[in-house]
């Protein structure tokens, strides 16, 4: 466990996106199978990556290695930052190997693309309409995200931003208990919805726990009362 001071005026710096979480909802029984197919396929990636990384490999040459199992570049340079992620949690626990056992598939953003090269969201009356890309013939596969309300306004306002290339948001799909979908939300978006100026103007700890598929976050305030949770 690691500490820093945090603030309103510094958090950018440490956090650059706050996750944002769904229920995913597919409807096309075949957008279901590319769906598993797609994301069974991007964990079999990220496994093979972790030996390559740990061996050196730059990101260049892993991506064209796995090339035959992931055709899509993007996938592939968020698969190898998942699996770096991986390999710096191992070296910090002091752990030798790591057993991947659920599967999923993210995407990292970009402005550039409009946000999100290969998992995009439009909002729509009471959801957000989701397109992922399907690699294997350049297909989108279709499903419907569902929010919880306070998080509305602040999505649609990151997806005008991202169709004015003015900013990114990274995305990642999931499967426990059922499909989820994960939006990384740029902090400075998210703190504009969910911050009080007044609250956040002291000084903070925060108490940072990185694991092999997740980042826990808990600030604290000088009296030691928890003010802010995250995974």
């Amino acid at each position: 466990m690691s500490t820093l001071l945090l603030t309103r005026e510094n958090i950018a710096e440490f956090i650059e996106a706050v996750t944002v979480s769904g229920k995913l909802v597919i409807e096309n029984p075949e957008d279901h199978m590319k769906l598993v197919r797609l994301a069974r396929a991007y964990s079999k990636a990220v496994k093979a990556m972790i030996n390559l990384v740990l061996k050196g490999v730059p990101q260049v040459e892993v991506c064209r290695k796995l090339y035959n199992i992931l055709p899509n570049y993007v996938y592939l340079e968020t698969a190898y930052k998942n699996a770096k992620a991986i390999v710096e949690g191992l070296k910090e626990t002091g752990g030798s190997k790591c057993e991947i056992r659920r599967f999923w598939v993210s995407s990292r953003g970009n402005r550039f693309d409009y946000g999100n090269r290969n998992i995009k969201l439009m909002p729509r009356d009471g959801f957000f309409e989701v397109l992922i890309r399907c690699p294997w013939d350049s297909s989108w596969i279709k499903a419907k995200a569902f929010f919880g309300s306070r998080y509305i306004r602040m999505l649609k306002e990151l997806v005008e931003l991202a169709s004015r290339r003015e900013e990114g948001y990274g995305a990642t799909i999931s499967f426990r208990e059922y499909p989820r979908i994960h939006v990384h939300v740029p902090t400075w978006v998210y703190l504009k919805y969910f911050s009080e100026r007044a609250e956040a103007s002291g000084r903070f700890i925060a108490g940072v726990d990185l694991n092999s598929d997740r980042l826990n976050l808990v600030v604290v305030d000088e009296a030691g009362r928890i003010v802010y949770l995250k995974t």
